[in-house]
């Protein structure tokens, strides 16, 4: 049985399309950039529990998360090619957009400490994207964590917008607060 069509992915097939046809001035529908994915991540030291991390990573994604090993080693950080360094899970489709109404309604608008995200983390090297943290996993009703250390995640949304212009228009009509700077 799959989810339902999310309320996030048919508004943007639908309203949202039309209006960035205009703004961007795009006459070809697949020609419209989009957001193709979302990417979950979290460092995990040898303090932390990293089984628990990890779990708690593939709650709040609603898919299975995956250990990530260090490259190469590094001596100033005690780090030795092969080890443990953190968690991520990358989330597409329809699940995406289930995640980004929950990022928004939960994590976003009813956390009271959220000045809003920043206009200048706007990545365009390659693929134009957005990170961010969340600085505590508890704000998601998924954890289940009773200790008092606050352990906090990324956030990054790639797309296939062409400038930072596209992105944040994109992200604003989804429901994304920007500080007003």
């Amino acid at each position: 049985m799959s989810n339902p069509i999310s309320r996030l992915k048919t508004f943007f097939n639908g309203e949202l399309r039309q209006k960035m046809m205009k703004e961007f001035n795009i006459t070809n529908i697949n020609a419209l950039p989009k957001i193709t994915k979302i990417v979950l991540s979290m460092g995990l030291n040898k303090t932390r529990d990293k089984d628990k991390n990890q779990h708690d990573l593939t709650m709040i994604a609603g898919q299975k998360s995956v250990i990530t090993l260090a490259t190469k080693s590094v001596a100033q950080f005690a780090v030795r090619q092969g080890m443990v360094n953190g968690a991520m899970v990358t989330v597409r489709g329809n699940n995406m957009f289930h995640l980004i109404d929950r990022i928004i309604n939960i994590a976003l608008l009813n956390w009271r400490a959220c000045p809003g995200l920043n206009k200048k983390s706007f990545n365009v090297k390659k693929n134009v994207s957005y990170s961010f943290g969340i600085p505590d996993k508890r704000i998601f009703v998924e954890v289940k964590d009773d200790s008092m250390r606050n352990e906090g995640f990324n956030i990054t949304l790639v797309s296939t917008c062409k400038t930072a212009a596209q992105l944040e228009f994109i992200m604003k009509e989804l429901g994304f607060p920007f500080r007003k700077n």
